[in-house]
């Protein structure tokens, strides 16, 4: 990877320029997906460049759905006051976001 596009990929990732060798230049990996991605012997194991893309890849679609779940959220009460009216009677059916969302 040439220098210029692990500078981008640590911008875009938010990571401080006194943490970035370490971290982008990490010798033990842990079991989150790009590391067991990175890490792979198989034959057909992603090239350097898809490594790359991929990373890009998942970073996007993480961001998309985090900034647009609220909205949808509130757009899917709007659209079933029903719903609304029920959340509003019992506010314990709401999850605790801290406690990730339960099976519907």
């Amino acid at each position: 990877m040439t220098q210029w596009s692990t500078a981008v990929i640590a911008d875009l990732l938010g990571i401080p320029e006194s943490d970035r060798e370490s971290v982008l230049h990490k010798r033990h990996p842990g079991g989150d997906l790009l590391s067991r991605l990175a890490g792979s012997r198989a034959d057909d194991a992603l090239t350097r460049d898809e490594m790359i893309s991929t990373a890009i890849l998942l970073f996007g679609a993480g961001f998309e759905t985090t900034t647009n779940l609220p909205g949808n959220g509130l757009n899917a009460l709007l659209r079933h006051p029903d719903q609304l009216a029920g959340l509003r009677a019992d506010p314990s059916l709401i999850p605790d976001g801290r406690r990730g969302t339960p099976a519907l």
